[in-house]
């Protein structure tokens, strides 16, 4: 088979599982399956590189057998090469990106993911989250919340973590009549799920700080965030608020002050034991 229609095959091949690994990124609903959703990405993963491995190997396989039947070394040598920076052009700003979460997503697939913990108070009024909000977390919160109609409290101690969870949790703690509680650290997708509170309460350590999601770039639409804010905005709170967060880059953190927390009608409440 000629080597030219080997390399344009497999780059075709290899651009179009590219393209549909990033579309099975944005569709696959972690928040319901996340383990299925984690091997989907993973076996498409597996796919690109054997597809990359498969057309390269056939492509210098199919150029070796040219020069046996004697053509020049120009024409031995170029489709591979091709095929080689058509290789690298696809999966370059794919790998970059993806490369970050593969450990994460063989967790997930594995059942070894690193999760917040969860737990319920003695009296079986409050759930304690702690730690980061990964996929797989509104599974759990649901799943306390029907085994324990008694809570009336989540109480959230986290750094953030996926917005996309955050969202699919808020957008329960919603059609539930659960109050949300901060006694200590609560930032990032953190936020979206304490807004989903009936009553939202802070502690006197408690600090809330507040950002807009990411983006791989400034081009891509903003469309995380604009559901974080309407979450806040369902739940009264001002648009100022929401318009400082959505100005806040990723990289940056606004910790607003108690006073504007109030003001803004994020927090509702403060705990009793408020003495500052």
């Amino acid at each position: 088979m000629n080597p030219w229609l080997i390399a344009a095959l497999s780059s075709g091949v290899l651009f179009v599982c590219v393209g549909l690994a990033s579309m099975a990124s944005n569709f696959i609903d972690f928040t319901t399956s996340a383990r299925l959703g984690a091997s989907t990405l993973l076996a498409f993963e597996w796919v690109i590189f054997a597809v990359a491995a498969m057309g390269l190997l056939s492509t210098a396989r199919a150029s070796q057998r040219q020069s046996r039947q004697g053509a020049g070394l120009v024409s031995v040598l170029a489709p591979p090469s091709v095929l080689t920076f058509a290789i690298i052009g696809a999966l370059g700003s794919h790998f970059s990106a993806a490369a970050t979460l593969w450990p994460e997503l063989w967790g997930i697939a594995s059942g070894n993911a690193k999760t917040a913990s969860v737990s319920l108070s003695p009296d079986g009024s409050r759930l304690t989250v702690s730690g980061e909000i990964r996929f797989g977390l509104t599974a759990r919160i649901r799943s306390e919340l029907d085994k324990a109609p008694s809570i009336r409290v989540l109480e959230l101690r986290s750094p953030g973590g996926y917005a996309q969870e955050g969202l699919t949790l808020a957008y329960h703690l919603l059609s539930r009549d659960v109050d949300t509680l901060v006694t200590d650290y609560c930032a990032s997708a953190c936020v979206t799920v304490y807004a989903a509170g009936r009553r939202r309460f802070l502690g006197p350590s408690g600090r809330i700080s507040l950002h807009s999601a990411q983006r791989q770039n400034e081009s891509m639409p903003r469309t995380l965030d604009e559901r974080h804010a309407a979450v806040l905005r369902s739940q009264g709170v001002q648009e100022w608020l929401i318009a400082g967060e959505m100005n806040t880059p990723f990289e940056d953190i606004w910790s607003p002050g108690l006073l504007t927390l109030q003001a803004s009608g994020l927090v509702t409440d403060l705990l009793p034991s408020w003495t500052r």
